[in-house]
């Protein structure tokens, strides 16, 4: 995600991304997602404990792909939860080892695919609290 400035950030793209955020309850624009969105994007020096680890395990993602992750992300941000902001942190923890565990099912499946799969999964699972846990969610993916 931090890498988006590399390409072209196409209409589709942008309308996409409005499209997603706005249709997520938890969009409200603050100034955290604001500065958020515009890390995951690469218009603005990623955090080191958050965006620089998530630009580097998605790093072979298409940006469409990378787009889609960044509409699921951005919300989470400013909510001033602090379960959320724990679901947050088991999200950059998790992001390495759930891409991992996808490769190691899948062996035939590319490095983009294999990233897609993990941060999606784990997305889907993680980042809004009261869904699974730090360590539910690994043994969920375990059994897959």
């Amino acid at each position: 995600l931090v890498k988006m400035d590399q390409f072209a950030f196409t209409f589709s793209m942008q309308a996409r991304l409005a499209a997603d955020l706005v249709s997520d309850p938890d969009y409200v624009g603050n100034d955290e997602q604001i500065a958020n969105m515009k890390m995951g994007l690469g218009l603005r020096k990623p955090s080191e404990n958050f965006w620089q680890p998530v630009g580097e395990a998605t790093g072979n993602m298409d940006p469409e792909d990378k787009v889609n992750l960044l509409a699921h992300i951005v919300p989470r941000f400013g909510s001033g939860n602090p379960e959320q902001e724990v679901a947050l942190e088991t999200f950059v923890t998790g992001l390495k080892p759930a891409i991992a565990v996808v490769k190691s099912k899948c062996t035939g499946m590319s490095d983009s695919d294999a990233q897609l799969v993990g941060s999606e999964l784990l997305a889907a699972e993680v980042l809004k609290p009261g869904r699974s846990t730090r360590e539910e969610f690994p043994a969920w993916l375990n059994e897959l």
